[in-house]
């Protein structure tokens, strides 16, 4: 059925059964016709715009308890670009009859903000990261910018482990990092426990020796379940200290890069990480190592470096030496394998991970 044959078929059902039923299908139909090109289904965006908002209107008329068709001409509306009055009149009206729809919430909370009244807006945005979290981005997006615009979004989240994990990953990716490390002490502290870090620590490795259990730290050490591999501390077999880490590879993907880190950094700085590896057991035709990459892909940044010797290895240093993007607060350190599809067994030490900031041109 083309557009035009059904606006003629859904204009002549609001005319033969005038309920707000079908007076809002032909209403969403007219709608997506007023954001198309011009002349789609034989009526101009404008005119479609028109007729939509009418049909709306009818609708509810009709329907008094229906909050879809006050919201939905509110967007409308919004899209338009004028009548802001009418927009948050129909958006108030909707949320009287649906007061805890997410996105009525954060619509109205969002049009407040943008007109000054912060203090209104407050309440309708906590609302709306209560009801839905996906939400946070595009709240964040209005409030962050703005003066105090951190310290009143920490205030509308939810006190929940889930949100809160949600609110400080968004402010490391931002490069909000003190601000981070905050949100993630304050989840700690829902469990009764101090954040036992000094700081977010920009330009540092955390728990580098491995003394600390794994996951003890802010954006520390990350793993990622990967069949035929464990992944544990080690006190049997430390270079420095009393622990290190071992992967120990069991009929395992020869291609591994489960296990990484999060490093907070300073943009277009160079920096040298080096970590201390010793093998036993793998085969040699894929060496151990580091590799840094882009949050966003080994294909935006990437920089790497590899053990000399792979299968029966003492302990010996890798370097990696790179300078960061501009477009990136930070980049993630992986301990690699690297290999086809192969499958492998052995094992892989690492211990004294660290990183310092480093001048990569003389």
């Amino acid at each position: 059925m083309t557009s035009r044959e059904m606006i003629a078929h859904l204009e002549a059902a609001a005319s033969l059964m005038p309920n707000a039923a079908a007076h809002y299908e032909f209403a969403k139909v007219l709608h997506r016709l007023a954001l198309t090109s011009e002349g789609d289904g034989g009526i101009t965006p404008a005119r479609a715009a028109e007729r939509a908002l009418a049909e709306y209107a009818l609708s509810y008329t009709q329907n008094a308890c229906n909050p879809k068709a006050h919201f939905w001409r509110a967007m409308l509306l919004d899209s338009l670009g004028e009548r802001e009055t009418l927009m948050e009149k129909e958006l108030e009206a909707a949320l009287a009859l649906e007061p805890a729809d997410p996105s009525t919430n954060y619509r109205l909370g969002l049009h407040l903000l943008g007109t000054g009244r912060r203090g209104q807006a407050a309440p309708l945005l906590n609302t709306a990261l209560q009801r839905s979290i996906g939400l946070l981005d595009p709240i964040a997006d209005a409030l962050l910018p703005l003066p105090g615009g951190y310290e009143q979004l920490a205030a509308l989240m939810p006190a929940t482990e889930l949100a809160l994990d949600r609110f400080q990953t968004l402010l490391f990716e931002r490069g909000l990092f003190q601000e981070s490390y905050a949100q993630w002490a304050r989840i700690l502290s829902l469990h009764g426990r101090d954040a036992p870090d000094p700081g977010p620590g920009v330009g540092r490795v955390h728990n580098g020796g491995f003394e600390s259990p794994l996951g003890a730290h802010f954006h520390g050490w990350e793993t990622v379940p990967a069949p035929g591999v464990t992944v544990d501390r080690d006190s049997n077999a430390p270079r420095s200290g009393t622990h290190c880490l071992r992967i120990g590879f069991e009929k395992a993907h020869g291609n591994y890069f489960n296990f990484s880190q999060r490093l907070a950094l300073q943009r277009e700085t160079g920096y040298v990480v080096s970590a201390w590896m010793k093998t036993e057991g793998l085969p040699t035709d894929g060496p151990v190592g580091l590799e840094v990459i882009h949050p966003k892909g080994h294909r935006r940044f990437c920089a790497a470096a590899s053990a000399e010797e792979t299968k029966d290895s003492g302990w010996s240093r890798v370097t990696v030496r790179f300078e960061t993007p501009s477009d990136t607060p930070y980049l993630v350190l992986r301990l690699r394998r690297f290999g086809g599809p192969e499958i492998i067994t052995g094992a892989l030490w690492t211990d004294d991970v660290e990183i310092s900031e480093s001048r990569i041109h003389p």
